[in-house]
């Protein structure tokens, strides 16, 4: 049984909440209003390879088919290594202001109006409004469902196999009655092996997994955020200040979705034109009033 927990374990660790990943998120704006984002996301693979020997080359096959996916989507990718995680980094420059949430929806639930722009006055206030969400961003890298260890009745729990490719099918079906899942495994060697649990319990399960794994020393997971902006912020909730310019935000608390709330204002630029065209204009008017008056209008 401690063999099946902990496999258990691995897989909620990919789906809930685990130190054992990372996200890592930068998003730079320039003056004259471009955008150049990064996303890293990696494993610490030596943890799961503690429980699963295997894992190693299925992540290693689940990060080949995301590097293709997301080059296919303009993005230029590139490996990712440190002491601890291994993974991938995600860059896209170039960018425009408004339309900049398009490559980040993946990991924030967010509209087209979070990068949105306002004037006041002779001044742009710049706003940036994201709500991160922690599950979706761990669902896109793990690609993985919830194990249903939580279950209320389980045949055969240890036919369990270190060789995942051991299972001929799986399916699930709904108990019209009570609304439970039951999941039928059919192994190579010829054992059936049935689970039953509801949604609501595995739900719970995976989120007092999360809440437990956060208090543990060095599992809580890494997962942030740094915004730069080309003037000083004249509003902001980052979790710490860097520089003037410069702000960072800790995505991984306990309360999610996190909200990041960012402005700062620049000089419209174009207000001078504006206002040299009303310039000349009314020094035109004035002229020609002037000329009205002394009774010369032939150059007119």
């Amino acid at each position: 049984m401690k063999k099946l927990f902990f496999l258990g374990l691995v897989s909620c660790l990919a789906v809930f909440c685990t130190g054992c990943v990372k996200y890592s998120y930068n998003i730079e704006i320039d003056n004259n209003d471009k955008i150049a984002i990064s996303k890293t996301q990696a494993m610490n693979m030596s943890f799961f390879e503690n429980y699963d020997p295997k894992f190693d080359e299925k992540f290693k096959s689940g990060i080949a088919k995301s590097q293709e996916e997301f080059k296919q989507r303009g993005f230029e990718v590139k490996e990712y290594k440190d002491n601890i995680y291994t993974g991938i980094t995600l860059t896209k420059q170039n960018l425009n202001f408004n339309n900049v949430i398009n490559d980040l929806k993946d990991d924030f639930n967010n509209d087209l109006y979070a990068f949105t722009i306002e004037k006041s006055g002779l001044n742009r206030i710049y706003k940036i409004h994201l709500t991160y969400d922690m599950q979706k961003a761990m669902n896109n890298i793990s690609g993985s469902e919830t194990a249903n260890f939580n279950s209320r009745e389980q045949n055969n729990p240890m036919v369990v196999d270190e060789n995942e490719d051991s299972i001929i099918s799986k399916t699930k079906e709904t108990d019209p009655e009570t609304g439970d899942i039951i999941e039928t495994t059919t192994y190579e060697n010829g054992v059936i092996a049935t689970s039953r649990y509801s949604p609501a319990e595995q739900e719970q399960f995976g989120q007092a997994i999360g809440a437990s794994l956060n208090s543990v020393p060095g599992l809580k997971p890494v997962s942030e955020l740094t915004i730069k902006i080309p003037k000083k912020a004249t509003k902001h909730n980052a979790t710490k200040v860097i520089s003037d310019t410069e702000y960072y935000w800790d995505l991984a608390g306990e309360k999610q979705p996190v909200e990041v709330i960012l402005e700062y204002q620049k000089f419209d630029y174009s207000s001078i034109g504006i206002i040299l065209s009303a310039l000349v204009v009314l020094g035109v008017l004035g002229f020609v009033l002037g000329k009205a008056k002394g009774g010369d209008l032939n150059g007119f």
